[in-house]
């Protein structure tokens, strides 16, 4: 198991494309869970110092949640959750989304970025009251 003492694992490195994937995956699967399924990953990650590169710990993640190992994995390595994750990539990157954690809102095809970083509860209600009343 993957675990971190003191920093990352030496040589590691943490893209989230495979966590990115796995959530528009399980989405497919299960859209009404799919923010709790990012919580979990994010969980495994953070606190249990799991490695959510690997498609098998995604998988098993996404068995919590009911829907089979073999079942997610199938979806996972579909060109077409390959496609929809590159999809979501490039619209960030339209959006102007250069860094994480990012706020945006989406209407229609239509994204608006309006926070960025740490925002308190106050401050992010304020902004996006302001976005809502346009």
């Amino acid at each position: 198991m993957f675990r971190i003492r003191a920093g990352l694992p030496e040589g590691f490195v943490y893209n989230t494309e495979p966590a990115s994937r796995a959530v528009v995956s399980f989405g497919k699967l299960n859209a009404e869970h799919r923010m709790a399924y990012l919580q979990a990953i994010q969980s495994a990650f953070y606190v249990e110092n799991q490695d959510v590169t690997d498609k098998r710990i995604l998988a098993r993640l996404a068995s919590q949640f009911g829907i089979e190992e073999d079942r997610f994995l199938e979806q996972f390595d579909s060109q077409d959750m390959i496609a929809r994750t590159r999809l979501h990539f490039q619209q960030a990157r339209k959006a102007g989304i250069k860094g994480f954690p990012r706020l945006i809102l989406q209407r229609d095809q239509d994204l608006e970025k309006f926070g960025s970083g740490y925002l308190d509860f106050e401050d992010l209600k304020e902004r996006l009251s302001g976005l809502l009343d346009r």
